[in-house]
């Protein structure tokens, strides 16, 4: 699930994505199928399946940060999942322009609402010339986003590829943000955005690297995910199988 989830008690308690506040989906769910549900956040689910059996196994404090429909993030510290009290981790909506874009949390200028797919896609239409472009679009799905945005390239390179730095630019005060504050030593973006990954992420790498504090910048490993979609689900199942079957690999990474 989206946004800020307390997994213990089963309860989305804030998705603006989906327009949800404290929705009990586990018992909701438990009635209609007659069998037990755990509730977990996307990106938390995607960060646990890259510290359990992908490239960041090999590290200890990691941080994780997806871009698409949606900006999210999850922590591994100290070998474990912190959540808080759920939602910790929410890079989406760290402030990255005073009085930016209105963010669907309320506030404004939060990283989702300057780059997710539809801030692309606004950006675009505000800078390109060409009309086919500036028709009134907004993606309802991913896929509608990434058609647009291929279109574009074709219609409009040099505006498409000006709106990618303005988004790397962005990305990477945010990615600098992170490592100040908890000086990880790793890294990974994922993300459907990574589909136009050759047009901001050295970008992104670049000015985080340049801006951290001290050689923080230069200590972290920063990785690209290399599972796809799988990863977001199979975090969610290894939790399932620790809990009812058995510990793997002898590491214990749910505890927060």
């Amino acid at each position: 699930m989206s946004g800020s989830v307390d997994s213990e008690r089963g309860i989305v308690k804030s998705s603006y994505i989906l327009g949800w506040r404290n929705v009990p989906i586990g018992s909701m769910l438990e009635k209609k199928i007659e069998a037990p549900v755990l509730v977990y956040n996307d990106v938390d689910s995607f960060a646990v399946t890259h510290y359990t059996i992908g490239r960041a196994k090999d590290y200890r404090n990691c941080i994780f940060i997806t871009v698409g429909s949606g900006v999210g993030g999850a922590m591994i510290l100290e070998g474990k999942l912190y959540t808080g009290k759920g939602g910790a981790g929410e890079v989406g909506h760290v402030t990255v322009v005073h009085d930016g874009r209105k963010c669907s949390c309320g506030s404004r200028g939060c990283l989702e609402a300057e780059i997710s797919f539809n801030a692309m896609v606004n950006r675009i239409q505000r800078k390109t010339s060409m009309d086919p472009l500036r028709v009134h679009f907004r993606a309802t799905t991913e896929d509608e986003a990434i058609r647009y945005i291929h279109e574009a390239m074709r219609v409009d390179q040099a505006t498409v590829t000006s709106v990618f730095d303005e988004v790397g630019t962005l990305l990477g005060i945010a990615i600098k943000n992170v490592i100040n504050i908890f000086a990880p030593d790793y890294l990974l973006i994922g993300g459907e955005a990574l589909a136009f990954k050759e047009f901001f992420l050295e970008k992104a790498v670049s000015v985080a690297r340049k801006n951290a504090f001290g050689d923080l910048g230069d200590d972290v490993v920063i990785d690209v995910d290399d599972m796809g979609e799988v990863a977001w689900v199979q975090g969610v199942v290894l939790n399932l199988i620790e809990r009812e079957v058995f510990q793997i690999e002898g590491r214990s990474v749910y505890e927060v």
